[in-house]
């Protein structure tokens, strides 16, 4: 799904194979530049067979969403010209919603990691953060609880703006540097 606003794409990609990309695009012709979104959900939990590069050869600042696939498949895998990489190769970082483990296994706050810590099964960093004041909605994570999300924003000149991270997201970058939230 392309959604359009105020001149800004932003792309739920679902769980697209790669080859449909290309079809996509065909289909609608010149009007349509899938790679100039502002926002996407990249498709099926960050495979590798998914990612296409009119998807990922933006010209602008963009957000990447990861869902990961979390009962086995290891969706999104960090391995060396895997989907992470793929990702990373194109823009420096990408947000997962969590890790590709069982939900009893994320960790308990948002969290930060480089490529590198993430295929030595290094312990994500946690990131500190502060809950917004989002009336009648509780955020906090409580034991046993986990909220696997990713809030954003998107003004009409088109910056996306990462609201909250929640418990057990994970923001993965090429190479380790100072992040705002």
């Amino acid at each position: 799904m392309m959604l359009q606003w105020k001149g800004n794409n932003i792309l739920l990609a679902a769980d697209t194979p790669n080859p449909y990309w290309e079809e996509i695009v065909k289909h609608f012709g010149d009007g349509l530049d899938i790679a100039s979104h502002v926002f996407c959900k990249i498709p099926h939990h960050g495979s590798v067979g998914s990612i296409a590069s009119c998807v990922l050869n933006g010209d602008r600042e963009q957000t990447w969403v990861v869902t990961p696939f979390n009962s086995g498949s290891k969706l999104p895998s960090f391995e060396e010209g895997d989907g992470i990489e793929t990702l990373l190769d194109a823009y420096p970082e990408v947000l997962l919603t969590g890790l590709p483990v069982a939900h009893v296994n994320q960790q308990p706050s948002p969290c930060k990691t480089t490529l590198v810590e993430a295929r030595e099964g290094t312990k994500p960093q946690p990131i500190e953060f502060a809950l917004p004041g989002i009336v009648g909605v509780d955020v906090t994570p409580t034991k046993g609880e986990l909220k696997n999300y990713v809030i954003t924003s998107i003004d009409p000149s088109g910056d996306t703006k990462i609201v909250v991270n929640g418990a057990g997201s994970v923001l993965v970058v090429l190479v380790q540097r100072e992040l705002e939230f």
